[in-house]
């Protein structure tokens, strides 16, 4: 009896994994924590009032009769995607700063590493000729 239990409960997991994957607001907000989506947050906020719109409409249907009570699972999907996608924008601000942060201290970075490799490469070009002209200077007496 728990193995059957197990089993079910394993498979709803999956199903549930698997619809929640691949929804639309689930897709929008993966984009939005990337880098190329990240300066787009505030705007997909707006996003949010259609979401909102639904479930309202959805709700009235319900309460009107024209729609079964199950239907409220769907007033409770649209209203966590809405409460998702709100909060990405401050979100999405917060990100942004911290992404164009790190851009800017690697740029540092990597500005001040060519600084010191083209010093190190200033070095080794004034070093070569002393040691061109001294191994020169060995062959001539090797060869006397």
């Amino acid at each position: 009896m728990f193995t059957l239990i197990f089993a079910l409960a394993t498979r709803a997991a999956t199903a549930l994994f698997i619809v929640t994957r691949y929804l639309p607001g689930n897709l929008l907000i993966a984009w939005l924590r990337s880098r190329k989506g990240v300066k787009f947050g505030v705007p997909a906020m707006l996003l949010a009032f259609p979401y909102w719109w639904f479930g309202m409409w959805i709700e009235s249907l319900i309460q009107n009769g024209a729609l079964p009570g199950a239907f409220y699972l769907i007033v409770a999907a649209c209203a966590f995607t809405m409460a998702k996608l709100f909060l990405m924008g401050p979100i999405s601000l917060v990100l942004l700063i911290k992404t164009r942060w790190c851009e800017i201290l690697a740029r540092r970075r990597g500005s001040r590493l060519e600084q010191e490799q083209e010093a190190g490469e200033a070095e080794r070009a004034d070093d070569v000729p002393e040691k061109v002209e001294h191994h020169e200077r060995s062959e001539a007496s090797l060869a006397h």
